[in-house]
Formats: structure tokens, C-alpha cells, sequence
């Protein structure tokens, strides 16, 4: 799968211009996006149990977080993720502040210098070795700095990843598999349930729209709206 084709072509199915100097992606070991994923305050539970929901909770608590169980778990899984170079100098200042080890220190300060070079203003795709292969991981990141790159993003995590969660979908003529609500017990945790929940959410919205100006005029509405 060409993954910039695929974008090229989900970008005529809802009207939004398409710029390939825009997507950028950075490949790098796996602990470095576990750790960024912290530092950036994801919802999933295995990250905000270790309260990473302020700068002086993740400087207090990163540490628990690195040598937690839930950090291990993480490690056996691919990962990929968007981060971009606006962010980069908080995020540096809280690696500085922590008690991590101090080789870790370093190759965090690295990776985010990497980051700001690379990124011309949307932020990057990070990926790690085993998720630079799968395809699918990548474009879904390129779909974030599509729809950022033209001011659409929802204030709601889970309507934002919903969107992109469908769109990469939409993208791959897979939008059909988000016809029917997802049923909360198939999934091991809520953070990726509600992934698929919104994007059920989105599908139901957007099904009948034909035009690519009605979808897109949809998909701000209700970004608008909700």
C-alpha cells in the first residue's frame, strides 16, 4: 500500500487540499514514544493511572511510570504517534526536572531535537521499527496532520480519534466496518474501545453524504456542535 496515495485520495473524498511536504515521519525505538506518550498526558489508563495529567504531576511521577508493569506491557506492542516541535521545549523542560536516569535523559533531549527539525509546523509521525511496516499505522498518524494542517480538530479526544479512526478507514474503502456499534466487552480497554466507538459515531454522520464539500461541511458542523 502507497501510503501517500491513499492520502492523496481520502483528501479528494472531503474536499481538503493535499500537501506532501506536509508528512513527515521519524522512526525511533519504542520506550522513547511510550515516554512522550506521558510527557503529552495521554487518557489511556495505562498512562494517567501515574497521574500525568499536569507538568508537576508527570516530573513527580514519571519514573513510577517507566519502571511500572504498565510500562512493560506497552513495550511488548508496536507504537506510533504524532508529536510535533511547538511542544517540544515543555516537554524537554520536564525530562530535565525528572529523576529519570540521565542516559535517559539524553536520548529524550535528542529524539525532541530530532522533532523539531523535521517538523515544519503540523507535527510529525513517530513510529517505531515493527509499526513502520504496518501501513495502516502510518496513515492514520498522516491523517492527524491532515486534519490539523486545516484547523479541524474536535476539543473531545474521543471525537478527534474517532474521526481519524474512521477516515483511515474511509481511506482504505474500509468505512463498512464501522457500521454497527462496537460492543464494549471485545475490547481490552476503553481507550481503544472509544476509538471505535466514535468512529461508529462519525460513520453514522457521514454514510449518506456523497459530495466531498457536503462531507467536510459535515464533519466541521459537528466538530461545531458536539
Amino acid at each position: 500500500m502507497n501510503v501517500q496515495s491513499k492520502l492523496k485520495l481520502l483528501c479528494k473524498k472531503i474536499a481538503l487540499p493535499y500537501k506532501s511536504e506536509l508528512y513527515k515521519q521519524l522512526i525511533c525505538k519504542r520506550d522513547l514514544i511510550i515516554i512522550d506518550n506521558y510527557v503529552t498526558g495521554c487518557p489511556a489508563q495505562e498512562y494517567s493511572k501515574y497521574k500525568n495529567d499536569t507538568s508537576e504531576n508527570r516530573i513527580k511521577n514519571i519514573t513510577k511510570f517507566i519502571h511500572s508493569e504498565d510500562f512493560k506491557s506497552e513495550l511488548k506492542s508496536p507504537k506510533g504517534a504524532k508529536t510535533n516541535k511547538k511542544d517540544s521545549s515543555w516537554k524537554i523542560s520536564i525530562i530535565k526536572k525528572s529523576a529519570l536516569d540521565p542516559n535517559l535523559k539524553i536520548r529524550m533531549v535528542k529524539f525532541y531535537n530530532k522533532v523539531s527539525l523535521l517538523d515544519k509546523e503540523y507535527g510529525i509521525s513517530i513510529v517505531d521499527k515493527e509499526n513502520a511496516k504496518n501501513k495502516e499505522v502510518c496513515l492514520h498518524e498522516f491523517i492527524h496532520i491532515l486534519l490539523e494542517s486545516n484547523k479541524i480538530r474536535h476539543s473531545s479526544w474521543k471525537w478527534n480519534e474517532g474521526l481519524v479512526t474512521y477516515l483511515t478507514s474511509y481511506a482504505l474503502n474500509k468505512e463498512k466496518n464501522h457500521e454497527k456499534n462496537p460492543q464494549k466487552n471485545k475490547f481490552k480497554s476503553n481507550f481503544y474501545y472509544n476509538y471505535v466507538l466514535y468512529a461508529h459515531k462519525w460513520h453514522v454522520s457521514l454514510k449518506e453524504l456523497v459530495k466531498p464539500e457536503d462531507r467536510l461541511k459535515n464533519i466541521k458542523i459537528k466538530i461545531a456542535e458536539t
